[in-house]
């Protein structure tokens, strides 16, 4: 059974009666005729390639190649020839792959353009296509990039004319579903401020790791956002992975002022000050299942703060569940791989929630 990772909300509070809307691309595989029989050739012509320089073989992958066959369609009937769509929604390739259902940000892309009257038969289209990517330094570099290990390729006849798009990724994360639904109800809102001049704050609640702060100007404020009537929970404040902090929060008394223990100072001169809050609340709840690295940490990230560290079950997945209050600015839920940070979700809490879901933007 997959780990459930709880973010921001231990549990809900009162879902509101709409059905969740899933994620699932904007441009579907039939949408986009291709010449199946080329684009199957020139897959194995690059591979054959790759292994002429001892690297891994890339795999077909539906969403990109319904992005490469959207983008060789489009060349062809508005006639132009280059890597960025007149479109500004879609302008760039990792736009194009993320509306196919691609959502990984690291994305690569060879086109070309041919004439097909000299060539007779669909293995002389695709091997046309790569002696001109070959003889092309930078298409060259693309096609033999030790990283990528997904490709689509699209090839659509226009005219006389061949239009072929190759393109190439290598995702850190894997989105396998995601789904989104309304919530709404009361939450108890503990604000702890302190001072720390150099390190990183954490906080937990009970055992699950909460959020990651960083000072700034030697403070910090930490929000911890519980349901009403949750029950009782240990908030700790710690520095690194050292607990310096900790108070016990009731969400069942009847009054907010008994919700407050006493705090227990470990490490004095951290914390100075804690206050308890309830609040109307209404938003989205957003849950995820992900495929991850088993040999890599793993860092969740709502805009620029990290929200959780979980570690990959026994099928290397990650599931999240995750409250997003209602605010004007989109929120973009991000996973960090070792090093390397991919901007994955786009969620417009205001839109209609058929709309929630946005497509990556340019500037991703």
């Amino acid at each position: 059974m997959r780990n459930l990772l709880l973010i921001s909300l231990l549990l809900l509070a009162t879902l509101l009666h709409a059905e969740a809307v899933k994620l699932a691309p904007r441009w579907a595989e039939k949408d986009f005729a291709g010449e199946t029989a080329i684009e199957t050739r020139v897959l194995a012509l690059a591979n054959k390639e790759r292994a002429g320089q001892t690297l891994g073989a890339l795999t077909l992958d539906a969403a990109l190649r319904t992005a490469a066959r959207q983008h060789a369609a489009e060349m062809g009937a508005k006639d132009y020839f280059a890597h960025e769509s007149p479109v500004e929604a879609w302008k760039q390739p990792w736009q194009r792959a993320y509306r196919a259902g691609y959502y990984g940000m690291a994305v690569g892309e060879n086109i070309v353009q041919v004439h097909d009257d000299a060539l007779t038969t669909n293995e002389a289209i695709a091997v046309r296509f790569m002696e001109l990517w070959m003889h092309s330094p930078h298409h060259r570099e693309n096609l033999l990039k030790p990283d990528w290990t997904l490709s689509g390729v699209g090839v659509v006849r226009v005219g006389p004319f061949l239009y072929g798009v190759q393109l190439f990724a290598s995702p850190l994360s894997v989105i396998e579903s995601a789904s989104l639904e309304h919530v709404e109800g009361e939450l108890v809102a503990v604000t702890i401020t302190g001072t720390l001049r150099a390190g990183t704050i954490n906080t937990w609640v009970d055992k699950q790791h909460w959020e990651k702060v960083l000072p700034k100007n030697g403070t910090f404020t930490a929000l911890v956002a519980l349901p009403r009537a949750d029950g009782a929970h240990d908030i700790t404040v710690a520095v690194g992975s050292h607990g310096v902090w900790v108070v016990h929060v009731d969400t069942d008394a009847a009054k907010a002022g008994d919700m407050l223990g006493t705090p227990r100072e470990l490490q004095h001169g951290v914390v100075n000050g804690v206050s308890l809050d309830i609040t109307a609340f209404r938003g989205l709840r957003l849950t995820v299942s992900a495929r991850e690295p088993a040999d890599k940490p793993i860092q969740v990230f709502r805009d620029d703060t990290t929200i959780a560290v979980p570690t990959p079950d026994a099928t290397h997945h990650i599931a999240l569940d995750l409250i997003l209050p209602e605010r004007s600015t989109p929120y973009v839920l991000s996973i960090s791989v070792g090093e390397m940070l991919e901007h994955l979700l786009y969620i417009d809490t205001t839109k209609p929630l058929k709309d929630a879901f946005l497509v990556r933007p340019d500037t991703a």
